[in-house]
């Protein structure tokens, strides 16, 4: 959802359901992202009750408190008179997220925006108003079950406008002009992407059949499945107090089970399970052995080590939570 696609924000703000946060970096505009830094990090925990995502209702019990709180991130350092403009990353649960199959896509952009938009409130009833947010994978054979025919695969999400106009509310009464807005797992996934292929030792592609990656962030958690490089399968669930093993165990079997295909696989060999946001979450060695998975948690060091590389910050000094607005400024 970009409002100026020629223009790039060089500050990230990323409102969960319990923390906010802050990230400013520098551009080289000569070698886009790869000639970034981080200039500042900050974090600040929300009051309970204050940020309450939603995809029908509205999120923001307090627009006021909540101004307060993003101005206190800001630390007093923006002038009365001044605009910054902003990469906002909002919570996955304030949208619609699906998985759509197309056998084709119409070329003109106004035309597939009105085919999502008809496929949306079909099938999961999303107001008329919502803004949309896609991306387009043609996908190969290979991808599709029983080898079927090529089509084109859309990983959408829909922000109703009531839930949208609270946080854009936010950011004008904060002196914010949000250019680009994204999900926070979408806008992870993007950011990742360099470390996943690094750990393959792969350039252009994740070669493994399946790929599995799972964001947990804030409040809740966000499960995708990939096949050949094609995302077929995604959950999103709020959690509380922590995510479990038996919770990502339970997700992994029921996409087995949803997709057959995938069970009885020749391929015998582990399946990558790349997870972010959670250094405390593992799986013991007989579900990793039963499920086929080989879990490789993507931390600080790996990740800025493939976006940065020898120029990478202090990662002694970046709190996880961070991790979403970081994501979002470095893919706007």
């Amino acid at each position: 959802m970009t409002l100026f696609p020629l223009t790039r924000p060089r500050l990230g703000l990323s409102i969960g359901a319990h923390v906010l946060s802050l990230v400013e970096i520098t551009r080289d505009w000569r070698r886009a992202w790869q000639g970034s830094g981080i200039r500042s990090c900050r974090v600040r925990e929300l009051p309970d009750g204050l940020v309450r995502p939603s995809a029908s209702d509205p999120n923001v019990s307090d627009v006021g408190a909540l101004v307060e709180q993003v101005l206190a991130l800001l630390g007093g350092q923006r002038r009365p008179w001044e605009v910054w403009p902003v990469a906002l990353s909002l919570p996955d649960l304030c949208a619609r997220v699906a998985l759509f199959e197309f056998e084709a896509w119409p070329q003109k952009a106004a035309e597939g925006e009105a085919l999502l938009r008809w496929r949306f409130q079909k099938e999961l009833n999303v107001p008329p108003d919502a803004r949309l947010a896609y991306r387009l994978f043609p996908s190969g054979a290979g991808s599709r079950p029983n080898g079927a025919a090529a089509g084109i695969q859309v990983l959408a999400g829909a922000v109703s406008g009531k839930v949208l106009e609270q946080y854009e509310r936010v950011c004008e009464e904060a002196g914010l002009l949000p250019l680009n807005v994204n999900l926070s797992s979408l806008a992870l996934f993007d950011f990742c992407r360099p470390a996943m292929l690094r750990s393959t030792g792969e350039k252009g592609r994740l070669v493994a059949h399946e790929v599995f990656f799972l964001s947990v962030m804030d409040g809740g958690y966000s499960f995708f499945a990939l096949r050949d490089g094609f995302p077929v399968f995604l959950r999103m669930k709020a959690h509380r107090d922590g995510m479990t093993s038996d919770e990502v165990v339970s997700t992994i079997q029921f996409y087995d089970e949803s997709q057959p295909e995938a069970a009885i696989s020749s391929d015998a060999k582990p399946r990558p399970f790349y997870v972010v946001g959670s250094e405390g979450l593992l799986l013991d060695v007989t579900h990793s052995s039963a499920l086929r998975l080989a879990a490789i948690p993507l931390n600080w060091e790996p990740l800025l080590s493939a976006r940065f590389g020898s120029a990478r910050p202090d990662v002694r000094t970046l709190p996880i939570a961070a991790l979403p607005a970081l994501a979002g400024v470095m893919e706007a």
